[in-house]
Formats: structure tokens, sequence, C-alpha cells
């Protein structure tokens, strides 16, 4: 276990200042130091105690910044602690996207071994290496080693929720019991996707009910400039410029070279189409060359 440090002068230490990108929500911070982990209240700084192994080596202490059990941002920083000393380290968090794939400390059966969900150096979670179950337990069953083989579910294909993952019902290969999979994450939502010619359909972060990851879907309608026409194709928004309009390249519609300038009524330049038909001035566009 990761113990936070007390004022006792004969402890290796770790002084920690955090700092992190203005705007980041954070509940929690999960520490890890080699294999020991921690979890704490956001703060500005923390002490922690060096394991023995880990003293004088250079070692990685990783925070992860957590919001309602979702990775939001990571820092780590490598240290050198000295025995009996307090080392000082800066750890700056980072927006990070990880795919939320396990539960910190949940540990499962893996054929017959058991993993674990741990944070790793990337500062994601995810499993650990399959710890083998001993020969006096050789069975795993429902996370955890056993004398004997017991089912975990009770039929082939069916699924179950573990938190944010699903798990499926199937037969093991090393013995007579039925077990529940490695849980898959519910983290891929699917490609966005046009519903109509003007609407796109993106989907949000994805829960787990009765078995089955869904994901909400919003739909969004397509956007465009002046004298352009909102689009949805390809699984994207976009646009088409009017007749007698061409793309200028930074998202406007303006009058094509060669086209007769129309005094119209404005409220930016960009309406009035080419820059020789503006600039806009009082609500109408005031061509250079008149109007025609």
């Amino acid at each position: 276990m990761l113990f936070l440090a007390c004022s006792d002068p004969s402890y290796t230490i770790v002084h920690v200042q955090v700092s992190a990108q203005p705007g980041l929500t954070v509940d929690r911070y999960d520490i890890r130091v080699a294999e020991f982990e921690h979890s704490l209240s956001p703060t500005r700084s923390f002490d922690l105690v060096v394991p023995a192994d880990a003293i004088g080596e250079p070692t990685a202490v990783v925070v992860a910044a957590m919001d309602h059990g979702t990775q939001v941002a990571y820092g780590a920083a490598m240290v050198t602690a000295a025995s009996g000393a307090t080392t000082d380290a800066a750890i700056t968090l980072a927006s990070s996207a990880c795919a939320t794939s396990c539960t910190q400390g949940e540990t499962v059966c893996s054929g017959e071994a058991t993993i674990t969900c741990e944070l790793g150096s990337n500062g994601c979670y995810g499993w650990s290496q399959p710890a083998a179950c001993p020969s006096a337990m050789p069975y795993c069953s429902d996370g955890a080693c056993a004398p004997a083989c017991s089912n975990d579910c009770s039929q082939i294909g069916e699924t179950d929720c573990d938190g944010v993952a699903v798990r499926t019902c199937q037969a093991s290969q090393t013995d007579t019991c039925l077990h529940w999979s490695v849980p898959v994450a519910c983290d891929a939502p699917p490609d966005p996707t046009c519903i109509s010619s003007t609407t796109l359909r993106t989907y949000g972060a994805g829960t787990c009910a009765s078995g089955a990851c869904s994901y909400p879907p919003t739909d969004t309608p397509c956007q465009a400039p002046a004298n352009g026409t909102a689009t949805c194709s390809t699984d994207q928004c976009g646009y088409t410029c009017n007749p007698g309009y061409t793309d200028d390249g930074q998202g406007n519609c303006v009058m094509g070279s060669g086209g007769t300038c129309t005094v119209t009524t404005c409220t930016v330049d960009a309406d009035c189409g080419a820059a020789a038909c503006g600039p806009c001035l009082d609500n109408i566009c005031l061509g250079l060359f008149g109007s025609t």
C-alpha cells in the first residue's frame, strides 16, 4: 500500500507539486509508485513514502486525475529518492483520453489465472499480466482461485454489465465450468452518420444496461454561411455555395470573380460577396464599381 507521509524525518519521502490545466473538473487523484497505488482528493501538493525497493532507483510517480470514474488528465515524473531524505518532484497534469477499460482494483479471471485493473505507466487503467492460480487452488471462478471450478453464469452467450463494460458467459478451455469473459469496455461508440441531407448524428460516452452497451445519440443541424446551403454527406457536415457564389476557403460564400455586383442589404462585408462589391455600410453593399 502507498502511504501518505507524516513528518517523521526517518522516512524516505517524495514531495510532489501538482499543477493542472485551467478548467479541468477533477474529483480524485489516483497515484501509482512502483506496484503501489493510492487515491486522494485533488490537492496542489502531497507527500508520499517511497517503497523500500524503490529507494535509490529511478522510479515513475504517476498521477491520473479522475472525474466520476473517468480519467480526464494525466502526469508523471521520474524520481530517484535518496534514503532518509525528502526529494522534490513536479507533475503537470495534461488533458488525456483513455479508454475506460476497467475499474481500479477490479480482479477477474482470465483462464485459470487472475488479472487486476491497475494504473499503467501511460496513465491509463488496464489489465495486468495474468497471475496463474497455484496448484493447490488451480481453478479460477468469479475473480478468485479455488480448489474446484464452479459456474459463474448459467448459459453460454448470456451477457451482463460489469460497470461500464459487458462480459459474456462462455465455456472454459481448461475446466468443465461456465465463466464470464474478461469485461469489454463500452468505449467504442458508432461513427457519426448523416440521418438526413442536413443533419449529423453523433454519439456520446457509453453506458451499459441489461447486458448491452448503449451510446446516447445527439442530432445536430448542419450550418452554412450566408449565401450557402448546409449539407450532410460522407458522415460530416458541410455546405455548398448558392449559384453565383464561390467558397473563399475561409468558410464564406463570396460572389464569383467576374460576377455582377448587386446592391443588397447586408450585416457584414462577407454578405456582399466579392471584395469589390463591399464594404457593408449601413446595411447596404457599396460596390466600388457601382451597381448594375
